[in-house]
């Protein structure tokens, strides 16, 4: 009997911590407005969510800031550029944030 496979589930990066860290990635690959309309569908409370967004913002920062390091360490100029563009569009668009 043939079963066709539908999908792998990779559990290598599966870990208990701040679920914000997930978010993190919805904004670096679709921007604010995208992290947005994901936090509607997440639910957080409306008086949780300025919170929660902080944390995420938070996270985002400090991880693009070590990726970016680290291209700079390891001498990928490329990587290293278009994380300085990253963290200085990020830093531009979370002025404000009361976090």
């Amino acid at each position: 009997v043939y079963v066709p496979l539908e999908g792998i589930i990779d559990w290598g990066d599966a870990m208990v911590g701040d679920p914000a860290r997930d978010f993190i990635f919805l904004y670096g690959d679709g921007g604010p407005d995208f992290l947005g309309l994901a936090l509607e569908g997440y639910g957080p409370a409306p008086e949780e969510r300025q919170g929660f967004l902080s944390r995420i913002l938070h996270r985002y920062l400090a991880d693009q800031l070590e990726w970016t390091l680290e291209a700079g360490a390891e001498g990928r100029s490329a990587d290293f550029l278009h994380g300085v563009e990253a963290l200085s569009l990020a830093l531009g668009e979370f002025q404000g944030d009361p976090g």
